[in-house]
């Protein structure tokens, strides 16, 4: 049996998020992470939110301080339910040093 190994520890912890396309950033979507890592995060969104394809804005809220932490990211799978859609979101471009509170942040958990 292969066992898949990560590349960077995931962390399962719910932020509240907002994703807007890249191309016309009109439709945002607002959702909750299942988990967030170095390299992407797995949102929850209530919505079905079929049009989400592509490069998307992020906006992080972080719970400590009320900030918003940004990052653009592409859609690599989406799965919909009939209430809701999980979306696996591969992180392309986000500062370091909000990457790093970020990453300090979920590492508490």
């Amino acid at each position: 049996m292969e066992i898949k190994q990560r590349k960077y520890t995931r962390y399962n912890v719910p932020l509240s998020v907002e994703v807007q396309k890249v191309e016309d950033g009109a439709t945002s979507y607002t959702g909750t992470t299942l988990n967030f890592s170095r390299s992407g995060l797995c949102l929850k969104t209530d919505e079905t939110a079929p049009e989400l394809i592509g490069a998307l804005r992020i906006k992080v809220r972080m719970p400590e301080n009320d900030s918003v932490v940004s990052a653009v990211g592409d859609i690599v799978w989406s799965r919909r339910a009939s209430d809701h859609s999980l979306i696996g979101i591969k992180l392309v471009a986000m500062g370091k040093d909000a990457k790093m509170e970020l990453l300090d942040y979920c590492s508490k958990f």
